[in-house]
């Protein structure tokens, strides 16, 4: 935990305290500082704006399956499709990206690992999430099943760049919604899934085994799971497995979400809009600067008082 990052910090929405004067008032336009507000705006920061953008980023992908944009990436093109809680936390997840630090108000940046207590899964993104024709890099499919105790489903994936797709990973992940365990447990799965990504050579021998979540071996605490292979070649071949490897019920269902290059065409960059917001991301910036004007100013102070006393001893 946690399953997964959203931006939170210091962002500008709709004010929505109507007992407050000015809260809901018509917009100017002008935009507010930090921790500010300005008419029917409000800049915050936290888990208070967090979440709602993540939830939000969430409608947007039940939107795009009920309006029928899987799997041809325009909408109506599919057939609508009523999506499961556990198929939308998976195409969240199984899109978000790693981040590069964390910050926690410091001025420095402290490392982040994969699936550490920091970043979990990492950052929602939404264009490395859903296909959507000349926009997004990669093609995704998806695959809502039941599995029973003891056996296991296999999913056959070949990589097709020949159209000219540039994504260069192939991803799976696994999510299923886990019935109630005992408050206090340590070992808390009740239906123990287990995911698995196979490498195929020349005459179906395998040529590499992946594991999710960064383990050497299969995941045995979490309800979702991940396997990335980051550098999946044209033509590759894969099998995905899905396993009830301990279920305390006759079968468990679930959603399986895979990403990569299935056949689609390249896109012209200048159409995925601005620059990267991991790469040009200032948003503490501001931040950065109050606290060494703060701590300039606390050093003046000091420094000014010593220099009082050594004025005042000398008299």
């Amino acid at each position: 935990k946690p399953d997964i990052l959203a931006p939170g910090k210091y962002l500008v929405s709709a004010g929505a305290e109507p007992l407050v004067t000015g809260n809901c008032d018509d917009g100017s336009g002008e935009m507010p500082g930090l921790g500010q507000s300005s008419p029917g705006l409000m800049s915050m920061a936290g888990t208070s704006m967090a979440t709602p953008a993540l939830s939000g980023t969430a409608a947007l992908v039940r939107q795009y399956l009920e309006e029928g944009w899987y799997k041809n990436g325009t909408k109506g093109s599919g057939d609508g499709v009523k999506p499961s809680g556990a198929l939308v936390k998976a195409i969240l997840m199984n899109g978000a990206q790693w981040m590069k630090g964390a910050e926690n108000g410091k001025i420095t940046k402290s490392d982040v690992a994969e699936y550490d207590e920091n970043q979990g899964f990492g950052r929602v993104s939404l264009i490395n999430s859903i296909y959507i024709l000349n926009k997004t890099k990669m093609q995704m499919s998806f695959f809502e099943n039941s599995v029973n105790d003891g056996e296991e489903n296999t999913y056959n994936v070949t990589i097709d760049k020949s159209a000219g797709c540039p994504y260069t990973e192939f991803r799976a992940t696994l999510v299923w919604t886990e019935p109630g365990s005992q408050s206090g447990c340590k070992f808390c799965l009740i239906n123990d899934l287990d995911l698995q990504v196979t490498k195929t050579g020349e005459n179906n021998t395998v040529a590499a085994t992946y594991h999710p979540n960064g383990l050497s071996g299969r995941d045995k605490t979490n309800n979702a799971e991940r396997i990335i292979v980051e550098n999946a070649e044209d033509k590759e071949n894969f099998i995905v497995t899905v396993s009830g490897t301990n279920l305390e019920s006759d079968e468990q269902s679930y959603a399986l979400v895979l990403t990569g290059c299935f056949g689609g065409s390249s896109i012209d960059p200048d159409s995925l809009g601005g620059p990267d917001a991991f790469e040009d991301d200032t948003s503490g910036d501001d931040r950065r600067k109050y606290i060494l004007i703060g701590v300039g100013a606390g050093v003046a102070a000091i420094l000014l008082c010593i220099l009082c006393v050594c004025c005042m001893k000398k008299k």
